[in-house]
């Protein structure tokens, strides 16, 4: 029995990683086609791969993306998307977790969730990038 042991660990880590591999895709699948709907418009658009949290569910990270245009902020999460258009998000701001920093869309769209929070590996970017698009960020 002890033989199959590492066998055993061998298999979840590379089932792991296969997983990690195919959420990235889907989630820059949907992202690609939000960015390719702002670019046949012409509008200018910055996406990002990251993490999310809507109210008490979170997803980590590559399980969402954050396509933004000067007129709307999409977030998808496991292939749902949460479209924020300017006139109804308040602020984005800096949110710090344990270990974890992200962007906070406080928005007034009641079919949206409350608690609205991207996860990001680089805010600085996410953060320049969305200010290039005409947002304001609070840092």
């Amino acid at each position: 029995m002890e033989a199959w042991i590492p066998t055993i660990v061998v298999s979840i880590q590379v089932f792991a990683i296969g997983g990690v591999i195919f959420g990235w895709r889907w989630a820059r699948a949907k992202a690609n086609r939000v960015e390719a709907e702002a670019h046949a418009s012409g509008i200018e658009s910055y996406s990002q791969t990251g993490g999310s949290r809507l109210d008490s569910f979170n997803a980590t990270i590559p399980f969402a993306t954050i396509v933004a245009t000067p007129a709307e902020i999409t977030l998808s999460v496991f292939g749902k998307q949460h479209r924020f258009e300017k006139a109804n998000v308040q602020t984005l701001a800096r949110h710090r977790a344990f270990f974890s920093t992200g962007l906070r869309i406080e928005h007034n769209d009641s079919a949206s969730p409350a608690f609205v929070v991207f996860w990001t590996t680089n805010f600085e970017k996410l953060a320049n990038s969305l200010e290039r698009l005409g947002w304001s960020v609070s840092r």
